[in-house]
């Protein structure tokens, strides 16, 4: 049996972590108001719990559920098996911390009249573009 490893982020932002989420895999995820316990990979039901699960079907065949836990202070804490940090989610958390927090900036822009072009290199790099939406000018008679 896998044992699951509760992993400190600064995951604030439930919509821009989901968002993050489909961004960087395609999962759906699951939105609980009140805690789900994960399941392992054999489909046996774990102590572990959270309000965000994306599901291990989605993953990997061999895997575990993944989930985000909602602390008291708002912050969401993922829980992964160590199978699936060292096999299918290897890197996964930071890659995921990076897109997280691409979609705040592009969330901030956003609200802010912005728009954001978002460009990725050939090398991997990662180029966002803020550009400020011109004002309508006003022709007086």
């Amino acid at each position: 049996m896998s044992h699951f490893t509760k992993v400190k982020t600064e995951f604030k932002d439930q919509n821009a972590l989901i968002t993050a989420i489909k961004n960087l895999k395609g999962w759906q995820v699951e939105v609980h108001e009140t805690e789900q316990h994960l399941y392992g990979y054999r489909g046996d039901r774990r102590q572990q719990v959270a309000h965000l699960i994306v599901r291990r079907e989605q993953i990997n065949p061999a895997s575990n559920d993944l989930g985000f836990h909602r602390s008291e202070d708002g912050i969401y804490n993922a829980i992964i098996s160590e199978w699936d940090a060292a096999n299918p989610l290897k890197g996964f958390i930071k890659e995921l911390t990076k897109e997280y927090s691409v979609v705040c900036t592009e969330n901030f822009a956003r609200s802010r009249g912005m728009t954001v072009e978002r460009t990725r290199h050939q090398d991997g790099r990662l180029q966002l573009r803020l550009l400020s939406v011109p004002q309508k000018q006003v022709i007086r008679r």
